[in-house]
Protein backbone atom coordinates (compact mmCIF):
# COMPACT_ATOMS: atom_id res chain seq x y z
CA UNK A 1 0.00 0.00 0.00
CA UNK A 2 2.71 2.70 0.64
CA UNK A 3 4.09 3.17 -2.80
CA UNK A 4 0.25 2.61 -3.95
CA UNK A 5 0.15 5.87 -2.19
CA UNK A 6 2.44 7.78 -4.07
CA UNK A 7 -0.33 7.94 -7.66
CA UNK A 8 -3.86 8.81 -7.05
CA UNK A 9 -6.06 6.48 -7.46
CA UNK A 10 -8.75 5.25 -5.11
CA UNK A 11 -7.68 2.87 -3.00
CA UNK A 12 -10.09 -0.30 -1.07
CA UNK A 13 -8.94 -2.88 0.95
CA UNK A 14 -10.88 -6.12 1.71
CA UNK A 15 -10.83 -7.27 5.42
CA UNK A 16 -11.88 -10.67 7.07
CA UNK A 17 -12.22 -11.81 10.65
CA UNK A 18 -9.67 -14.30 11.05
CA UNK A 19 -11.86 -15.28 14.37
CA UNK A 20 -13.40 -18.72 13.18
CA UNK A 21 -14.60 -21.63 13.69
CA UNK A 22 -13.25 -24.83 13.15
CA UNK A 23 -16.87 -26.51 12.00
CA UNK A 24 -17.07 -23.52 10.14
CA UNK A 25 -14.12 -23.28 8.07
CA UNK A 26 -12.79 -26.95 9.10
CA UNK A 27 -10.78 -26.76 5.23
CA UNK A 28 -9.07 -23.54 5.90
CA UNK A 29 -8.43 -24.67 9.64
CA UNK A 30 -6.80 -27.86 8.26
CA UNK A 31 -4.70 -25.89 6.18
CA UNK A 32 -3.48 -23.74 9.12
CA UNK A 33 -2.98 -25.72 10.93
CA UNK A 34 -0.68 -27.65 8.31
CA UNK A 35 1.49 -24.48 8.34
CA UNK A 36 3.97 -25.28 11.20
CA UNK A 37 6.16 -23.03 12.05
CA UNK A 38 9.35 -24.20 13.10
CA UNK A 39 11.10 -20.53 13.94
CA UNK A 40 10.05 -18.09 15.99
CA UNK A 41 10.66 -15.38 13.86
CA UNK A 42 8.45 -17.55 10.95
CA UNK A 43 5.46 -16.91 13.30
CA UNK A 44 5.47 -13.33 13.48
CA UNK A 45 2.81 -11.45 11.99
CA UNK A 46 2.49 -8.55 10.14
CA UNK A 47 -0.33 -5.77 10.85
CA UNK A 48 -2.81 -5.21 8.23
CA UNK A 49 -2.65 -2.10 6.23
CA UNK A 50 -5.40 0.10 7.79
CA UNK A 51 -6.83 2.54 5.30
CA UNK A 52 -6.08 6.59 6.05
CA UNK A 53 -8.64 9.13 5.38
CA UNK A 54 -10.52 8.80 1.55
CA UNK A 55 -9.28 5.42 2.05
CA UNK A 56 -12.20 2.26 1.76
CA UNK A 57 -12.48 -0.65 3.76
CA UNK A 58 -14.91 -3.15 2.72
CA UNK A 59 -15.70 -7.03 4.70
CA UNK A 60 -14.40 -9.47 2.87
CA UNK A 61 -17.89 -11.46 2.84
CA UNK A 62 -17.41 -13.41 -0.66
CA UNK A 63 -14.22 -14.28 -2.85
CA UNK A 64 -15.76 -11.98 -5.83
CA UNK A 65 -14.89 -7.90 -4.13
CA UNK A 66 -18.35 -7.49 -6.33
CA UNK A 67 -20.71 -9.68 -4.47
CA UNK A 68 -21.85 -8.26 -0.92
CA UNK A 69 -19.85 -4.79 -1.37
CA UNK A 70 -20.67 -1.35 -2.94
CA UNK A 71 -17.62 -1.76 -4.96
CA UNK A 72 -19.29 -1.56 -8.50
CA UNK A 73 -21.25 1.46 -7.22
CA UNK A 74 -18.03 3.19 -6.18
CA UNK A 75 -16.36 2.88 -9.58
CA UNK A 76 -19.22 4.05 -11.45
CA UNK A 77 -19.62 6.80 -8.67
CA UNK A 78 -15.47 7.94 -9.01
CA UNK A 79 -15.85 7.07 -12.63
CA UNK A 80 -13.29 4.40 -12.74
CA UNK A 81 -12.78 1.58 -15.52
CA UNK A 82 -10.32 0.18 -14.54
CA UNK A 83 -9.50 -1.93 -11.31
CA UNK A 84 -5.81 -2.96 -9.83
CA UNK A 85 -6.04 -5.91 -7.94
CA UNK A 86 -3.58 -7.38 -5.73
CA UNK A 87 -4.14 -10.29 -2.99
CA UNK A 88 -4.68 -13.89 -1.53
CA UNK A 89 -6.22 -16.77 -3.43
CA UNK A 90 -5.15 -15.84 -6.78
CA UNK A 91 -7.22 -18.57 -8.29
CA UNK A 92 -10.37 -17.67 -6.37
CA UNK A 93 -10.84 -14.17 -5.38
CA UNK A 94 -8.45 -12.77 -7.78
CA UNK A 95 -9.70 -14.32 -10.69
CA UNK A 96 -13.47 -14.06 -10.10
CA UNK A 97 -12.91 -10.04 -9.09
CA UNK A 98 -11.53 -9.67 -12.37
CA UNK A 99 -13.89 -11.88 -14.42
CA UNK A 100 -16.81 -9.81 -12.91
CA UNK A 101 -14.89 -6.77 -13.81
CA UNK A 102 -14.38 -8.08 -17.24
CA UNK A 103 -17.71 -8.84 -17.50
CA UNK A 104 -19.34 -5.55 -16.60
CA UNK A 105 -16.70 -3.43 -18.71
CA UNK A 106 -13.85 -2.89 -16.18
CA UNK A 107 -10.30 -3.09 -16.99
CA UNK A 108 -8.65 -5.87 -14.28
CA UNK A 109 -4.85 -5.30 -13.73
CA UNK A 110 -3.86 -8.47 -12.12
CA UNK A 111 -0.62 -7.84 -10.26
CA UNK A 112 1.44 -10.58 -10.80
CA UNK A 113 3.87 -9.68 -8.12
CA UNK A 114 1.35 -9.13 -5.64
CA UNK A 115 -1.49 -12.00 -5.86
CA UNK A 116 -0.69 -15.02 -3.80
CA UNK A 117 -2.01 -18.65 -3.53
CA UNK A 118 -1.67 -22.01 -1.96
CA UNK A 119 0.50 -23.14 -4.70
CA UNK A 120 2.90 -22.03 -7.83
CA UNK A 121 0.79 -24.10 -9.75
CA UNK A 122 -2.53 -22.47 -8.51
CA UNK A 123 -1.10 -19.25 -8.87
CA UNK A 124 0.14 -19.42 -12.26
CA UNK A 125 -2.77 -20.81 -13.62
CA UNK A 126 -5.10 -17.32 -12.42
CA UNK A 127 -2.84 -15.28 -13.70
CA UNK A 128 -2.96 -17.20 -17.10
CA UNK A 129 -6.69 -17.69 -17.28
CA UNK A 130 -7.03 -14.16 -15.53
CA UNK A 131 -9.62 -11.66 -18.03
CA UNK A 132 -7.51 -9.59 -20.07
CA UNK A 133 -4.33 -11.83 -18.72
CA UNK A 134 -2.81 -9.45 -21.24
CA UNK A 135 -3.16 -7.22 -18.36
CA UNK A 136 -1.12 -8.50 -15.63
CA UNK A 137 1.53 -6.77 -14.36
CA UNK A 138 4.19 -6.24 -12.22
CA UNK A 139 4.24 -4.09 -8.91
CA UNK A 140 7.37 -2.09 -10.73
CA UNK A 141 5.71 -1.74 -14.15
CA UNK A 142 2.13 -0.85 -12.73
CA UNK A 143 4.05 2.17 -10.26
CA UNK A 144 6.39 3.22 -13.04
CA UNK A 145 3.05 3.66 -15.77
CA UNK A 146 1.05 5.29 -12.71
CA UNK A 147 3.85 7.58 -11.76
CA UNK A 148 4.51 8.57 -15.70
CA UNK A 149 0.92 9.12 -16.40
CA UNK A 150 0.40 11.43 -13.31
CA UNK A 151 3.60 13.37 -14.21
CA UNK A 152 2.75 13.33 -17.72
CA UNK A 153 -0.98 14.89 -16.36
CA UNK A 154 0.91 17.66 -13.76
CA UNK A 155 3.11 18.95 -17.24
Amino acid sequence: MGHGRQVTVPKLMRGKDFTFTVRSNARLSERLHRLSFRTPDAAAIIAPPAPRPGEHLMANVRHNAFLRSHLGRLLRVEGRDQLIICGVHAHLGVLLTAADAFMNDIQPFVVADAVADFSAEKHTMALRWAPGSRVACTTDTLLRDLLLQKATRNA
